[in-house]
């Protein structure tokens, strides 16, 4: 803007120098002379005029300028906040995605662990169960050995109290006790 007017004066001061000598007829020098004297005198308050309109019109463009640069970096910083918002909300969905894809597979999982553990505990109780009927039977059998072992003992123990009583007997009376299977009724 400076230089703008800077020039203009510049311009100005060119068109009248009083100390050119040209090779003019006195009255033509003087009336060119003071024609230009007198235009000299009216142009600067025009021009001086014409450099304050062109600083308003500058100052005001400027500041339209500096304004819409102002609603650019508004717009700008506004769709940049947009994007990132955009992009965050992006990245928590699909973290979000995979999260609840990992917790189902856990959920899964925790699932297929519950189901074995109700599983093997069946299958404890069967096997106690077992067990135990397997304990009752072997104290069953153990009871029944001894009463057999004592029966047997009996046994023996009468056997040989029969032998001794019955020693020295006739043989005519073992002979009568002997029956023979096909007399039997």
């Amino acid at each position: 803007m400076k230089k703008l007017i800077n020039r203009q004066a510049y311009e100005t001061r060119t068109l009248y120098q009083p100390g050119l000598r040209l090779s003019y007829d006195d009255d033509e020098r003087n009336s060119s002379v003071t024609s230009a004297s007198g235009s000299m005198t009216a142009a600067p308050p025009i021009i001086l005029s014409l450099g304050d309109n062109i600083r308003t019109e500058l100052d005001r463009q400027k500041e339209e300028l500096d304004q819409y640069i102002k609603i650019q970096e508004e717009n700008l910083a506004k769709g940049l906040r947009d994007i990132r918002q955009r992009h965050m909300a992006s990245f928590l969905t699909v973290m979000e995605k995979g999260v609840s894809k990992k917790i189902r597979e856990k959920d899964l999982e925790i699932e297929n662990i519950n189901r074995k553990n109700r599983e093997l505990v069946e299958r404890i109780k069967q096997v106690a169960t077992e067990a135990q009927n397997w304990h009752y039977r072997a104290k069953y059998n153990e009871s029944v050995v001894n009463i057999l072992k004592n029966n047997l003992q009996q046994a023996i123990s009468q056997g040989a109290d029969q032998v001794k009583e019955g020693f020295g007997d006739s043989e005519i009376d073992d002979a009568a006790s002997y029956c023979r299977p096909e007399q039997l009724p």
